[in-house]
């Protein structure tokens, strides 16, 4: 049967997955505040590297996970821009996962959020 999972990853300075891919029916969602910097590119490294852990692809042998949404929370100022970029320029996972920015808080810079780096 097929099933919704969800996970959680945070990034302010830092970034860190604070709930694993879960079935929806056990999932609880944790507590998040709003602090810090925005390490946007530390949380895109860790988002590719949970995609690759906790996710089935399709092989020839099973039939893998469904495309993945991520959704993105952020005020759009990176206080990591140099990795953010690398990561952009490794855009593999990204085929794997439509993602969805979001504008956090009223100050929140979107011009990075509008870019196409597909």
């Amino acid at each position: 049967m097929e099933t919704v999972h969800l996970s959680v990853i945070t990034f302010n300075n830092t970034a860190q997955q604070v709930v694993p891919l879960t079935e929806i029916m056990q999932f609880k969602e944790p507590l998040i505040e709003a602090k810090g910097q925005t390490a946007l590119g530390e949380a895109l490294q860790l988002l590719k590297d949970c995609i690759k852990r906790e996710v089935r692809p399709n092989t020839a042998e099973q039939k893998g996970d469904w495309k993945l949404f991520a959704f993105i929370f952020t005020d759009g100022y990176p206080t990591d821009e140099t990795l953010l970029y690398q990561e952009l320029q490794d855009m593999k996972f990204l085929n794997e996962t439509n993602i969805i920015a979001c504008a956090a808080g009223a100050k929140a810079d979107t011009n990075l959020l509008k870019k196409n780096y597909k």
